[in-house]
C-alpha cells in the first residue's frame, strides 16, 4: 500500500478535516474524503465558513498536497454543523470517470466536471445524455445570467475533476429545472 493511500484510507476510517491542494490548477479543498479508489478520491467538500459546498472527485495524480491539524482547518471544522444528518455516497463510484459521472449524476440529478487542463476557468454543468468510455454528451445549462442551455460533446480522457452539490451549481440547477 502507498503512503497516500494508508493515509486516505485513514482520513476516511478517522473522519478527519483536510485541506487538499491541487496546486497545478490552483485549488484547495477543505472537507472530508470520504471514497478512495486506486485512482481517485470523494471529498465532501465545505467553504471557508463552514457551510457544506457539495462533492468534488479529483484524480489522486493531481493531489500535491494534503494538511490536517492546522489552525485553519480546525477552525472551519469548528463551523460546521454537526447536527445536521449525514450525507449518504453510497450510490457513487469513483473507479473511473465514466463511474464517477454517472453516478453522481444519479445522486445530484446534474453533474458538473471541468477540463482543467485546457483552461482552468471553465466548468460544465448539466445533465449527461449519452456517455460511453471515450465521450459524455452533455446537456449544458449555461451560466447563472444566460441560462441558455446547448449541448456539448466531451472527451473523457480530459475530465480533471467531477462534482456537483457546490452552491453555484446547485442553484444553476435548481434555477434551470424551474425554466422548463
Amino acid at each position: 500500500m502507498s503512503l497516500s493511500k494508508k493515509y486516505f484510507t485513514n482520513f476516511i476510517k478517522d473522519h478527519i478535516f483536510v485541506d487538499i491542494y491541487t496546486d497545478c490548477y490552483g485549488e484547495s479543498f477543505f472537507g472530508n474524503i470520504v471514497k478512495s479508489s486506486d485512482e481517485y478520491i470523494l471529498i465532501e467538500t465545505y467553504d471557508n465558513e463552514g457551510r457544506y459546498d457539495g462533492i468534488v472527485i479529483l484524480e489522486i495524480e493531481n493531489v500535491n498536497r494534503v494538511q490536517w491539524g492546522g489552525n485553519e482547518c480546525l477552525e472551519v471544522e469548528k463551523l460546521i454543523d454537526r447536527s445536521a444528518a449525514k450525507r449518504d455516497y453510497e450510490i457513487i463510484n469513483i473507479e473511473s470517470i465514466e463511474s464517477a459521472l454517472r453516478t453522481t449524476q444519479a445522486k445530484f440529478g446534474y453533474v458538473e466536471f471541468e477540463i482543467q487542463d485546457q483552461d482552468v476557468d471553465i466548468c460544465f454543468i448539466g445533465s449527461i445524455e449519452e456517455l460511453d468510455d471515450e465521450v459524455v454528451k452533455l446537456h449544458c445549462f449555461g451560466t447563472r445570467q444566460s441560462l441558455k442551455a446547448s449541448y456539448g460533446l466531451y472527451s473523457i480522457s480530459d475530465i480533471t475533476k467531477v462534482s456537483a452539490g457546490e452552491i453555484y451549481a446547485e442553484n444553476i440547477y435548481k434555477l434551470h429545472m424551474n425554466k422548463f
